[in-house]
Formats: structure tokens, sequence, C-alpha cells
């Protein structure tokens, strides 16, 4: 779910037509909208799911939970967090908001949760991260990336899941750095710690074919990217049962950088403190 200046929620719609139409289920909370939006309705997991994109007003700026985010600026990074316990998510912002970048970078939480704890933990982050923050409800949808009007705008992508912890305050630095570096490489990643399970990568570059981009996406939190991509939309990302999918893979070189720059804590070895 997406929010207006005022904390208004702008409810979308389902289908069942693939294709472009106007949404005549969008509903206005305390404050008038004076945009439309267009869905477009995708099938996939075998139920049609229908994504909502306003006007570039709306998505260059409304849609952050600050008012005064300026209005033109699109990050050169989208770190897209998928969270689902308040505990967890909090945790692993806390990682996220210490990068130390000299690019525009921004954090994008994706609320897989059935209550309204993350809800309130982003709004309560915007009050010290006022232009990095923008949050999204979001059961059993794709989640847009690249095209005018998509949820996710920058040139590069990040995507991780709340039992991340990114012991590194440089590592979104490293890795945007390199594909600015290097345009031939699609995509850029690092071996991390916490899992033995995890398959340990030589610090090399790799062809297209060599690995599994979903397995990286899954486990290594890769940065790609997005531009140059061609197509409707660059890239369409939706979870189900707790697992990543993508509608396209990503194509191009891929290089495996040095160091351990996170560290993943399997969900079954989590503990949660008990809420008192």
């Amino acid at each position: 779910m997406e929010y207006d200046i005022g904390g208004n929620a702008l409810v979308g719609c389902s289908g069942t037509v693939r294709g472009t139409t106007r949404c005549s289920r969008l509903r206005r909370g305390r404050n008038d909208f004076r945009s439309l939006s267009v869905c477009i309705v995708e099938k996939a997991a075998n139920a049609c799911s229908c994504i909502c994109h306003l006007n570039d007003k709306f998505m260059n700026g409304l849609s952050y939970f600050s008012p005064n985010y300026p209005v033109h600026i699109t990050p050169l990074v989208s770190v897209v967090l998928i969270a689902r316990r308040v505990y967890d998510c909090e945790k692993c912002l806390d990682t996220l908001m210490k990068q130390s970048t000299t690019f525009e970078t921004e954090v994008i939480v994706v609320d897989r949760s059935s209550t309204d704890e993350i809800e309130r933990l982003c709004r309560r982050y915007t009050s010290f991260y006022p232009h990095r923050l923008r949050y999204r409800r979001n059961p059993e949808r794709y989640i847009a990336f690249g095209s005018p009007g998509a949820e996710v705008r920058s040139r590069y992508v990040i995507v991780c899941r709340d039992y991340e912890r990114w012991n590194d305050s440089g590592k979104l630095q490293r890795q945007g750095e390199y594909l600015r570096e290097h345009p031939s490489c699609a995509l850029c990643f690092h071996n991390v710690e916490g899992d033995v399970s995890l398959q340990h990568y030589e610090e090399r570059g790799y062809e297209m074919g060599d690995l599994d981009f979903l397995y990286l996406l899954r486990h290594y939190s890769p940065l790609f990217r997005l531009e140059g991509t061609p197509g409707e939309y660059s890239f369409l990302l939706y979870e189900r049962r707790g697992e990543l999918f993508v509608h396209r893979q990503i194509r191009g070189k891929m290089q495996c950088l040095s160091g351990l720059m996170s560290r993943v804590y399997p969900v079954s070895a989590m503990v949660v403190p008990m809420q008192r």
C-alpha cells in the first residue's frame, strides 16, 4: 500500500484481464488526490494481481512518508527490504541506514506482515531518515522495477530480507562504485557469513550462465542494474511461500567482490524476544 504526504492509504484493485486500464476503485482518504492511476494487470502464481502506478509527481515524492522529499530526485540505488516480523525489520533497518555512500540511496520496505507494527516502525524511522525511506504494504503482489511509473526507478537495485544484517557500512558504496566503473557487468555480489549451507564463491568475474541469478538473489543480496534492460518492465519481483521469484533473468557478466559484508540469520535459528 502506498501513502500520500498526509498518510492517506491508496487502495488499488485487481482484475483478470491482462492489459492497461483506468482504475475505477482508487479511493481517497482525508485529502483529494489529483492523480489517476493506471493499473497494469499481471498474472502470476496462478492468480491475477494488480499494481497501481500513479503519475510522475506522485511516484517521485508523495509516496514517501516525509512531506519534504525533493520531488525530482531519483536515487542511484534502491534497497528493497522484504519484511515479515517487526523485530527483524528493525534490526535490519538499523544496518541499512548506517550505509555510507557518495550517491543517493533509498530503502523501500515491503511489508508482508499481517499487522500494522512494521508500518508504525517505518513512520518512526522517517523522523530520523526523512528522505531515505519508503513503505509499501504488499500482500501477494508484484513489485515493479525500472520503467517510468514503476515502484522502483533507480539505476541499480538490491533486494534483502529482514533476517539479513549488513555489517559493513561500505557495502552499498563498494557495489555501486563497481557497477558504475564496469558497465559490462550486470551484477556484483559478495560471500556472506552465518549460514554454512551457502556456497562460497571465488572472488572473480563470472560469465552469464555460470551462476544461477535466482539463487544469488535469494541468498547473497547482489546489486544489479536495471538500465538498458528492454521490456515494459525491466524487472518484476514477487514472493511465494517465502521464496523470491522473478519474471526475467538478469543478463550479463557477474562479479564476486572480496570480503564478507553481510551476515544472514536462518529463520529457523532466530529467536524473537517475548513481548511484554
